[in-house]
């Protein structure tokens, strides 16, 4: 109990810089912990839909995790969306590529190829994600 009161001593009035709008568990969390301000990049609306489409145009079916943007019960600055184009384009690019990933081949082969392949996406997407962060904490 006191670590906790620690923690959230820390964190209570603080802001949060995400890339999309927070999900569901995450919304519950800052809520609790008392984050003040939330700037995001691509509105949870966008990101559902993105993936909506990818499915669709594969023909798979209803996304079991569809959620709708959660309703802060306190208070909470929500600044955005900011960098709207480029944070939705990396959502774009991610999701077709993952589904397309997951309607042709099992996702749990490792093979030594698929490894590398994987861990070069991550890769790309940490730096797509960084040039964003970067350009939002200079500007904002």
């Amino acid at each position: 109990p006191r670590a906790w009161t620690w923690i959230k001593s820390r964190i209570d009035g603080s802001t949060i810089y995400s890339s999309t709008q927070p999900c569901v568990e995450c919304s519950r969390a800052i809520e609790e912990f008392g984050v003040k301000r939330i700037v995001y990049g691509c509105p949870k609306e966008e990101l559902m839909n993105i993936r909506k489409a990818n499915r669709a145009n594969l023909g798979m079916g209803n996304d079991a995790y569809y959620q709708t943007p959660w309703h802060f019960a306190i208070d909470i600055n929500m600044v955005g969306p900011f960098l709207k184009d480029e944070a939705t384009n990396v959502h774009k690019v991610y999701w077709k590529a993952y589904y397309a990933r997951t309607r042709r081949q099992n996702i749990y082969n490792t093979n030594a190829q698929q490894m590398n392949q994987k861990r070069d996406w991550r890769m790309k997407l940490q730096r797509l994600w960084g040039k964003i962060i970067t350009t939002l904490l200079a500007v904002y």
